[in-house]
Formats: C-alpha cells, sequence, structure tokens
C-alpha cells in the first residue's frame, strides 16, 4: 500500500503549524468576504439527464486530478449513467494519489517532500519517498499547492519552490483506510454566491463493524491517523439506529460504538430509521437535531454516516447541500457516486420522493423549498443563515 501523507513533529520542523495537514480545521468565516446579502430568488436550472457516455479505455486523466480513470469517465459522462460503471458493490471509490516528480533532487537514500496550499508553507505536511517521486492523497479540488523537496530538513528550506493546480472536477472523494465511500461536500460553486469550503463535512460509511456483538473498528489505524490528524476532525455523527428506542431487530445496527472509542473525537448518535417509506417526512424532529447541530460553526469538521454511508447520509447531504446553494445536477452526481463504494448493493436513480416532497412546498428553486421544508422540522432561519455563512465564502 502506497504511503500516505504524514505530519512530522512540530519540534523538527519550527516553520510548520501543528494543525490538520492541511489546514481542514480552520472554519472561521473571517478571512473571506461573508456572501450575504445572497441571491436566494436564483432562476432554477432544469437538470435533463443526456446520452453521454464516456468509456474508461478512451479517458486520460489530467495529471492534476486525483479520481481513477473508471471514476473519470463516470465524471465527464451524464450524471445519470452510474450503472454503466460501478454496482456498489466492489470499493472502488477512493482516490488515486497524485504524483509529483523532482527530478533535479541529488541522489539520495530518501527524501521528503513539504507541500502546502500557501508559499509561505504554513500548516504544511510532510511527505517522505525513497525515490524522486512522491505520492499525495486527499487533496482539494479546485486549490493551488506549493511544494519543496530534498533529503532533509535542512535541504527543505533551501529547496526550489514548485506549484500546481488541482483540477476543480468534484466530488473530493477521499482515501481514509478501512472506510469506504467518503466524499467531502465542499469544492463547488452555489447559486447562492460564492464557493463552498472544503474540509468542513465529510460523509461516509461507517467507522465500526455494524451487526456484531462486541466493539470493533472496520477502519483501521492508518485510517483513524488520517482522521484525527489530517482532517482534524472534531466530532463523528453516527445516523445508525441505537440500541434505543423500538427497532426491533435492527438494533445490532448501532454497532457498540461508545463515547470514548475515538477520544479525540466527540461521538454522538442521531438515529434515523432507514425502514421508514419516507424519512424527510417520517425523522422530521431528528432532521431537526442534525441541523441545529450544522448551524454551531464550533463542531466543525465534522464527520458524519451512517452503515453504508448511503442513504440516510445521502438524505442530509443533499438537504444540506441544496441549502448551501451547490447545484441540483452536483448533488444528484454526489448521491450516486456511492455506486463506487462497498454499499451491498446499487442505487441506480437519485429518489424521486425527496423531490417530490420538497417541490410541494412551491417555491421558486429547490433552495427556498429546502429551507421551508427545514423551518417545518423546527430549525429556525438564524440556524440556516449560520449554516450559510460555515460553508460559503467568496475571494472578493
Amino acid at each position: 500500500m502506497k504511503s500516505q501523507n504524514i505530519l512530522y513533529p512540530l519540534l523538527f520542523i519550527p516553520s510548520l503549524l501543528f494543525s490538520c495537514a492541511q489546514g481542514e480545521a480552520s472554519v472561521s468565516t473571517t478571512s473571506s468576504t461573508s456572501v450575504f446579502p445572497f441571491d436566494e430568488e436564483y432562476e432554477e436550472e432544469e437538470v435533463i439527464p443526456s446520452d453521454v457516455h464516456v468509456s474508461v479505455d478512451s479517458v486520460r486523466v489530467p495529471y492534476n486530478d486525483f479520481h481513477t480513470p473508471l471514476q473519470y469517465a463516470y465524471l465527464s459522462s451524464s450524471y445519470d449513467s452510474i450503472s454503466t460503471y460501478a454496482y456498489g458493490t466492489s470499493e472502488l471509490s477512493r482516490p488515486n494519489a497524485i504524483s509529483l516528480t523532482l527530478e533535479e533532487l541529488e541522489e539520495a537514500p530518501s527524501y521528503l517532500l513539504e507541500i502546502a496550499d500557501n508559499r509561505d508553507f504554513h500548516s504544511s505536511w510532510i511527505v517522505p519517498s525513497d525515490s524522486k517521486t512522491f505520492d499525495v492523497f486527499n487533496l482539494k479540488i479546485d486549490t493551488l499547492y506549493y511544494y519543496r523537496a530534498g533529503k532533509d530538513y535542512q535541504a527543505l528550506k533551501e529547496a526550489s519552490i514548485h506549484e500546481f493546480t488541482t483540477n476543480n472536477i468534484g466530488p473530493r472523494n477521499l482515501y481514509i483506510d478501512g472506510v469506504t465511500n467518503v466524499r467531502d461536500i465542499g469544492g463547488y460553486t452555489s447559486h447562492l454566491g460564492g464557493k463552498v469550503r472544503q474540509g468542513l463535512y465529510y460523509r461516509g460509511g461507517r467507522l465500526n463493524k455494524t451487526g456484531v456483538n462486541k466493539f470493533a473498528f472496520d477502519i483501521t489505524q492508518e485510517g483513524l491517523d488520517t482522521l484525527i490528524y489530517d482532517l482534524e476532525i472534531q466530532n463523528e455523527i453516527d445516523l445508525r439506529m441505537s440500541t434505543e428506542g423500538d427497532f426491533g431487530s435492527y438494533n445490532n445496527e448501532f454497532g457498540y460504538m461508545s463515547d470514548d472509542a475515538i477520544p479525540e473525537i466527540s461521538y454522538h448518535s442521531f438515529p434515523l430509521d432507514w425502514r421508514q417509506e419516507d424519512m424527510m417526512k417520517q425523522s422530521k424532529e431528528m432532521i431537526h437535531t442534525i441541523f441545529s447541530f450544522l448551524a454551531k460553526e464550533e463542531n466543525y469538521p465534522i464527520y458524519l454516516h451512517c452503515n453504508i454511508g448511503t442513504d440516510r447520509t445521502g438524505l442530509i447531504t443533499y438537504l444540506l447541500g441544496t441549502l448551501i446553494g451547490i447545484p441540483q445536477e452536483d448533488l444528484f452526481r454526489d448521491y450516486l457516486f456511492s455506486n463506487f463504494g462497498n454499499i451491498n448493493g446499487s442505487r441506480p436513480s437519485f429518489p424521486k420522493n425527496y423531490i417530490e416532497d420538497l417541490k410541494a412546498y412551491n417555491q421558486k428553486n429547490m433552495y427556498l423549498n429546502v429551507r421551508d421544508y427545514l423551518v417545518s422540522t423546527g430549525v429556525t432561519e438564524e440556524e440556516l443563515d449560520q449554516i450559510i455563512n460555515i460553508f460559503l465564502y467568496t475571494n472578493e
């Protein structure tokens, strides 16, 4: 297995800030211009499936894109063509590394690469390699990166600085060892104005086993290190049904998680019953609880999951994405991207009842429909505005 990004201790590199590897945990909105007043009356685009189906053999993934050829072929095709590429029965959701080669390096037994999203290398991270090629995982999309390399820490300070910008094609899928179906909701351009911050909200599959009689992790130690140190997750939201309440034979879906299973991450059980005919209508109380939690800036970064990170996780992510103005086609594609994960079967289309439920509010666009729906669950207008301010920014 390829080595993932590694944070080296602060005492070895005084210039590094001891924070997450990519500055992921920075949530403050003070560094960018607020997007308010936003365009809540935007004209809704009509999402029309096309007949575009790109074959895997014909794609050539750009050097600055981390999607696999199979994923890239789907992302280059109509969003509803997912069944051509993935069926939800294999682990195909992880990204590739982006490989950076520096032939000018002097010969040495091993090398270190330092990379950051700023030229001062604040909040940088280190990637070791025994060759002049470095494999870097979990980069953000549409982001300018700076990097330099050398045989040791002293050589890094004297090394030439290179730069490149990652491709702007979402979703930003991630490699967390032992976990399937992980993505960041950020990186998209919002209809409301501005861009959606990356590094705040991650959605994916469970971290520990379901349907067993004792606690056991699915996630590996390497995966835990990614969550804790690279992404700096502060809170885990578990949508699986708990041992409390009348869930019948599905009580053990909870997987025996406990508050101290991952000491560095606070655990929250917000169970949604996936057996309901219409979770949007029947789980309003819990959806209210979840979105009130999402309205608190101090809770981020968040990792939200159910069992396989598809249906319940997909519903919450769709509601959140629409609230912050992500185009509907991007959200449909993100939902269907779960088929690349090992999710015990395919999801060939986006659930029509979600759209029907929301359109019943008869607003001009889906953003306003979702806003009305969330207010009907008990979420306040102020909380909705707080969520939007947390996620959206402009560079003006």
